[in-house]
């Protein structure tokens, strides 16, 4: 023990210091009194310190482990609780209800009394005989209130005390379900002047006549998918929506549709039922002193209810216990109205207001995000309608944690739930140290209540005609099974990156009937290469017919087999396309090394080499190649695939095709060195030199060219070198032709603006497609200049797409006649 006070531990694992497996490896039978009796927590701000002992109460498992921190995961599944097909067992369900009962004794300070010990006695009787037991109403409204208290993602804990409980556990029926929840809504709202309450339905007996509410919430308007993919209202409903529809939900489509309640009773099929609109207060949303927002016709109910979780008292689990408590500005600001997956109108508020969205360093986000907030506070004051911005409620909770920690010694608190997503570190609790754990009672998240009804064992008659279609379906889910077990390895080494490229295409490819994997030649295991099924190989040359340096290992390996294993690889099969430049007198000659040497240990191709000559036609026979290698995979291994005549048309025409309104470029203030870029584009270790002469060796009548370069290194230690060492050269393209270039562009910016590339992404999600802008991987912030002069390839022969796309932007009509004819053929 140290002077502080803490006990200190030698080698201690790494890892969340909460969880049950840390404590469990640094805890042996015989350190049990060596477990530390405190965790001290430090605000960064103000110095102050907290000790928490109330975290080793804690029995329930947490989702960190001993070498790993899942803090961050929205549902970890320690936090889930599924349904029950039978009762609890009561070996687990006593120790939890004496657990319970002491400690609510121990709140009343009757610790040990007489009514303490019998009641005791009566609820180990009852769960002796029934296998479970009933809570008194004194006890129910203890565990509820202590639940919320004990809720770590919750920042306005400090009103626990104030809950309000209403018992519902008599209720019989989805109609007194449904008229509970009304009464509880009327509480709740109170004009305005919001009130916390929970309504506890029955409690869960043989887990299959359980109590549900399908919604997530008593008010959530609904999301309605169209037809296109979009979603007309709130995505992130559209589950919920689907459900109501199903379930008789006649509404018309709008944009803030208030869903219906879903209940379920007894474990029966649920019932939709109309919020009536006298309970439904809604606010509009106005800015107090920008116009912005005045014909949007946005609105937002005023009270955020949990009514799909489960709460647990004492062991015993009530599926049904919505609980209410109060908005937070940035609750509707910034999540309900601006996440991508929700409304998604951060960019719209932000061009209302004039603010430039191409530029993210012009901070239009935080700017936006700051004027909605204000907007939402403002609309909830001025209608009397009870809602905490963000730094009140972090002050809150600060209050709330330190009495905590002087009345029981501990509070549980999610540090990434407890911190606003607005201004995060202008708030107290993001200084603030804090631990998370679950201590009971509490409440859990449940899955989809849809989802476990769907999935249980309800029967249903089955006519031939789906029958039918579902023997079909299995056939063919069967046949991709199987394909699916044809494992291909597709090795590539490369000095410029586009071997790498062809791999990860051809490997697109290759998932609609195999399972395929990329891997660069330096990353492989050598060990594999016996048990491969299906080997690719796409590689590159380097020099005089060398290999690429991240192709020497595997060029050592297979010079080494064919010495020593001859044949080893007689149940492989494979096959190779090379890049290189007919330029050079050893064209593609590592392919064909490995070509040779893959047949000489007993390899079968599948299909003959293919060369690509990047002066000449090599996008399209990789294309060529790609296509004939997959139909000769497909036939070798007895795979049949519906999409071979077009496997990689798609994928291509993804790759290649070009909008106009799908690309931009938007100016930037970020740039950054010359040397630094060309580093972080090629992933090599750039430096600057001098050329201080250049000298052609060959004779003036030779028909090549060999060409010695003096550099000038400045005595930089990382340009020092031995003979053999290669030397990579990152030339800058002539400037009259960078010029003349340029001066066909139109619509271009200012020579000297720093533009980056972005390119309109899309992305298919469960609430519809999601768009945004990102920007080119491949081309860093620079000028235009620079673009042209540094980082394009202008001088390459152009491939036969990219004379497509030109020929289908040209307006001349001669150049597009020539540009046409040029994109036809491969010689020209």
């Amino acid at each position: 023990m140290n002077s502080n006070g803490d006990v200190m531990l030698q080698n201690f694992p790494v890892g969340c210091p909460f969880s049950n497996n840390f404590r469990a490896e640094c805890l042996g039978k015989q350190e049990q009194n060596r477990v530390p009796k405190y965790s001290r927590l430090k605000n960064w701000e103000n110095g102050n310190t907290f000790n928490d002992i109330l975290h080793r109460e804690s029995t329930k498992d947490f989702p960190c482990g001993a070498t790993k921190c899942r803090g961050s995961v929205v549902f970890p599944n320690e936090m889930i609780r599924k349904s029950r097909s039978e009762p609890r067992p009561k070996e687990e369900l006593l120790p939890l209800a004496i657990q319970f009962i002491n400690e609510y004794y121990a709140s009343l300070k009757r610790s040990q009394s007489q009514t303490h010990l019998d009641r005791l006695q009566e609820v180990k009787r009852d769960i002796e005989a029934t296998n479970t037991y009933k809570l008194t109403e004194d006890e129910l409204i203890y565990g509820a209130k202590q639940s919320w208290r004990n809720a770590s993602r919750c920042i306005g804990r400090i009103q626990w005390a104030k809950l309000k409980v209403f018992d519902a556990r008599n209720c019989k029926t989805v109609q007194e379900m449904f008229d509970h929840i009304c009464t509880h809504i009327k509480y709740a709202v109170n004009d305005g002047n919001i009130r916390s309450g929970v309504t506890i339905f029955p409690q869960r007996t043989d887990g299959k006549t359980d109590f549900r509410i399908w919604n997530s919430q008593f008010f959530r308007y609904a999301g309605f998918t169209q037809p296109d993919g979009t979603v007309l209202g709130d995505p992130g409903s559209v589950d919920i929506t689907e459900q109501c529809l199903k379930h008789g939900w006649n509404p018309t489509p709008g944009r803030f549709v208030m869903l219906p309640l879903l209940l379920q009773a007894r474990g029966e099929h649920p019932v939709v039922f109309e919020i009536p609109k006298e309970l439904i207060m809604e606010v509009p949303i106005r800015h107090p002193t920008k116009n912005f927002l005045d014909d949007m016709d946005l609105k937002w109910h005023v009270l955020p209810t949990a009514a799909s979780m489960l709460l647990e008292i004492g062991g015993l689990e009530f599926p049904a216990a919505p609980f209410n408590g109060w908005y937070l500005t940035t609750e509707i600001a910034v999540r309900n109205l601006c996440d991508h997956q929700r409304y998604n109108l951060l960019q719209e508020f932000a061009e209302r207001l004039g603010l430039d969205t191409r530029l993210s360093p012009s901070l239009w986000k935080d700017i936006a995000a700051v004027e909605m907030n204000i907007a939402v506070l403002h609309s909830f004051q001025s209608a009397n309608v009870t809602i905490m911005d963000h730094h009140t409620a972090t002050e809150s909770f600060m209050k709330h944690m330190e009495n905590e920690y002087r009345v029981r010694g501990g509070c549980p608190a999610d540090w990434v739930w407890i911190v606003p997503p607005l201004s995060g570190s202008l708030t107290p609790v993001f200084h603030q140290e804090m631990i998370n754990y679950i201590i009971t009672p509490c409440y859990f998240y449940q899955p989809d209540a849809w989802k476990e009804m769907y999935s249980s064992s309800n029967k249903k008659k089955i006519h031939f005609k789906e029958m039918a279609n579902a023997a079909r379906f299995v056939v063919k889910l069967s046949s991709r099974a199987m394909a699916r077990r044809v494992k291909v390895t597709i090795l590539y080494a490369t000095e410029t990156g586009k071997s790498e490229n062809y791999a990860k295409t051809i490997c697109k490819i290759f998932k609609r009937a195999f399972d395929p994997k990329v891997i660069c030649m330096d990353e492989y295991d050598s060990c594999k290469l016996k048990e491969e099924t299906l080997l690719l190989i796409i590689t590159s040359t380097f020099g005089n017919g060398d290999a690429p340096e991240n192709g020497e290992k595997f060029a050592k390996l297979l010079s080494e087999m064919s010495r020593t294993h001859p044949k080893a690889l007689q149940q492989q099969k494979f096959s190779v396309f090379g890049l290189g430049s007919r330029a050079y007198p050893n064209f593609c000659a590592f392919a064909h090394f490995i070509d040779k040497h893959l047949e000489a240990l007993g390899a079968k191709r599948i299909m003959k080499m293919v060369e690509g000559d990047e002066l000449c036609g090599q996008e399209e026979s990789f294309r060529t190649w790609a296509r004939k290698v997959f139909k000769a995979a497909c036939s070798t291994f007895c795979v049949v695939n519906s999409n071979e005549d077009n496997a990689d048309d798609d994928i291509f025409e993804a790759e290649h095709h070009w909008q106009p309104g799908k690309c931009r470029l938007t100016i930037t203030a970020n740039s950054l060195d010359h040397i630094t870029t060309l580093s972080q584009l090629h992933k090599r270790k750039v430096f600057s030199s001098t050329v201080l002469s250049r000298e052609n060796l060959q004779s003036e009548k030779s028909s090549r060219s060999t060409i010695l370069v003096r550099l000038d290194t400045g005595g930089q230690k990382e340009l020092q070198y031995l003979p053999g060492d290669h030397l990579g050269v990152y030339p800058t393209n002539r400037k009259e032709l960078v010029q003349e270039l340029l001066a066909r562009l139109t619509d271009t910016p200012l020579i000297y603006e720093t533009i980056i590339m972005e390119f309109l992404e899309e992305k298919k999600s469960v609430n519809g497609p999601v768009t945004r802008w990102v920007p080119d991987s491949k081309l860093p912030p620079c000028n235009i200049f620079q673009a042209f002069s540094q980082f394009l390839d202008i001088t390459s022969p152009p491939t036969p797409q990219l004379l497509q796309m030109l020929a289908s932007q040209a307006t001349d009509p001669r150049e597009k006649a020539r540009l046409e004819v040029l994109s036809q053929g491969t010689q020209e």
